[in-house]
């Protein structure tokens, strides 16, 4: 059951990845035989298990880069200028040298937003050539996963876990995570140990609820503290 409820993460990250590339995807200006190929990549965290992307968040760095590709070969641009703009604004240009294929930018953005890029090569082989897209920003969040079906759980012990996504790290040791169950907080642990042990006695009536919450925070940025709550029903 808990495989199929990563599945089901997995295909809502992947829903949104090709959302994005539909509505967000950038437009080549350029004849039929010349595009651009383009690449972007952030170092926030996600679980290993997780097949999707990375987005990045407030202050992640991202790096992007590209390659303009003529009659399936790759053009050398060495010696060619080219305009990076970030949100309409001039980040690196020919005064930065020839040839820039690669720029890292920090993202001052916060999450739901997009940061928009545009790559403009003024002149190659006496033509312009120009591609924009949009990098979609995202918030950290703490996925709670319950593997039963409905989250109702059993009497005895009950395994769940919290996942989190997009925190500005690349070690999960350096993300603290605290559980609390109706409202009581156990103690604080490093997200690593992602499982929580809910024990249901035999005394709990039948269909009582209890409110299960997560809290994720990174101990070098405290200001990414993320928190997600779930409701179990007793057997």
């Amino acid at each position: 059951m808990m495989k199929k409820t990563r599945r089901n993460i997995k295909k809502y990250w992947y829903g949104v990845v090709g959302a994005m590339v539909v509505l967000l995807g950038g437009v080549a200006h350029a004849h039929a035989e010349t595009e651009f190929m383009t690449n972007w990549q952030t170092r926030t965290y996600v679980p290993a298990w997780y097949e999707g992307r990375a987005f990045p968040t407030h202050e992640s760095a991202i790096t992007i880069t590209f390659e303009l590709i003529e009659d399936g070969k790759i053009a050398d641009l060495s010696q060619t200028g080219v305009r990076w703009y970030v949100d309409g604004k001039l980040v690196k240009n020919e005064l930065n040298g020839l040839g820039i294929k690669r720029v890292i930018i920090v993202n001052k953005k916060y999450g739901g937003g997009v940061s928009s890029i545009k790559i403009t090569i003024p002149s190659y082989n006496g033509k312009l050539y120009e591609k924009t897209f949009d990098i979609p920003i995202r918030k950290p969040e703490v996925v709670i996963d319950v593997p039963y079906f409905k989250k109702g759980i059993e009497r005895g012990e009950n395994a769940m876990y919290a996942w989190p996504f997009f925190f500005n790290t690349t070690d999960v040791r350096t993300l603290n995570l605290q559980w609390t169950i109706d409202g009581k907080a156990l103690d604080t642990k490093k997200a690593d140990e992602a499982a929580l042990l809910f024990t249901v006695g035999s005394d709990i009536p039948p269909g009582s609820r209890s409110t299960i919450e997560a809290i994720i925070i990174n101990q070098r940025k405290a200001i990414e503290n993320v928190r997600n709550k779930v409701f179990v029903e007793m057997p």
